[in-house]
């Protein structure tokens, strides 16, 4: 089967070898064939031409659809995993980070706060979510608030420490003499 395009072509070809000949009135009627002939054989290898360039742009679409279609299977298989990763990593930090952990942790943060004999005194307090540790209070200094987050940071299990803690010179005592 010709294609459209390719028979307007041949016809075309046709059409011209003939007619204009006629059209101009001369030549015998073999002049007349063979310029008809060799009009038809250029418009055949022009089709051919043609034709081989329409199937080399077919092969590449149906390779580039090819492609496509193994790209964005991969892109599915990626996003199944990033989701399946996604909800492990959901699971774990659920059982790290859990009500009860955060418990154990904030019994840990506040025992050590409290035993340590440098913040005797200072009014520090920890609050843990997903071990996440934020100290709020007040302090007599900056080496005692400094002091207070690095033992809630050497606290095993704590993953981050937010600092809240204020510090505030200590208000001299009211006996004391002018």
């Amino acid at each position: 089967m010709i294609p459209h395009f390719s028979r307007s072509i041949l016809v075309a070809a046709l059409v011209t070898a003939i007619a204009l000949p006629l059209a101009c009135g001369g030549d015998d009627l073999e002049a007349q064939l063979e310029r008809a002939n060799q009009a038809v054989g250029e418009a055949r290898v022009q089709m051919e031409e043609t034709r081989k360039n329409v199937l080399e742009r077919e092969n590449a679409v149906t390779e580039a659809k090819a492609e496509f279609e193994a790209a964005r299977a991969e892109l599915d298989r990626a996003r199944a995993k990033l989701l399946e990763d996604e909800r492990a990593l959901a699971q774990a930090e659920e059982r790290i980070y859990g009500g009860k952990t955060d418990t154990l942790l904030f019994r840990a943060v506040q025992h050590r706060l409290l035993e340590d004999d440098a913040l005797e005194g200072a009014a520090v307090s920890a609050q843990v979510a997903r071990g996440r540790v934020t100290l709020r209070g007040q302090v007599s200094s900056e080496r005692l608030r400094d002091h207070a987050l690095e033992v809630a940071r050497e606290t095993p299990g704590v993953v981050e420490v937010v600092d809240e803690i204020a510090v505030r010179a200590p208000a001299p005592a009211k006996d004391e003499a002018p």
